[in-house]
């Protein structure tokens, strides 16, 4: 069985307009493996941590995805902000191009007739179930921070360990039993 190429299928990056804070990035990989990356004012990494997830949680944000494809294809790749912007986000998903919404909680406040605030809506709603699927493993992603629970992830891959080494030592004894009767 040939592995896939290891690629991106969900990012997003916040960049604040303060000269003080670069902001950062999610990452969500087709491996099921999750990277975070802080960065200065200057967007030089200060930061970088990658995480495993569950078994299957590619799967399930790609299915996300697939339900959103007919407003992706139709969405604009930048919504500007009204003003001078106080902050951007970047919003990547497989297999469409990269999406950048300024103040994008200012673009979720638009008249509900309007173009932009539908379509800042929708993405809002995407990013928040596949924010619920990370918070069920242990991380927080909002419009503007991300952090995580170590000790619950910790848990949770020790578990997931458990079952695995398990379910080895069911099929050892399944094949000691076919062999010897």
């Amino acid at each position: 069985m040939r592995k896939e190429p290891l690629r991106c299928i969900f990012c997003y990056a916040y960049r604040p307009g303060s000269a003080v804070d670069g902001g950062f990035s999610v990452n969500l990989y087709n491996d099921d493996s999750l990277s975070f990356t802080a960065f200065d004012a200057r967007r030089c990494p200060v930061y970088e941590e990658r995480f495993p997830l569950a078994k299957g949680t590619a799967r399930q944000v790609l299915g996300l995805i697939a339900q959103a494809d007919g407003w992706l294809r139709a969405f604009p790749p930048r919504m500007a902000a009204l003003d001078r912007p106080v902050h951007i986000a970047n919003i990547g998903v497989d297999g469409y191009p990269l999406f950048q919404m300024e103040d994008f909680n200012l673009l979720l406040q638009c008249e509900f007739r309007s173009t932009r605030g539908h379509y800042a809506r929708l993405m809002y709603n995407l990013i928040e179930d596949i924010s619920a699927l990370l918070d069920a493993r242990g991380f927080r992603l909002t419009l503007t921070s991300f952090g995580w629970d170590s000790a619950r992830i910790a848990a949770q891959q020790a578990e997931a360990q458990a079952r695995q080494e398990q379910a080895q030592r069911q099929d050892t004894g399944a094949e000691r039993r076919r062999r010897f009767g």
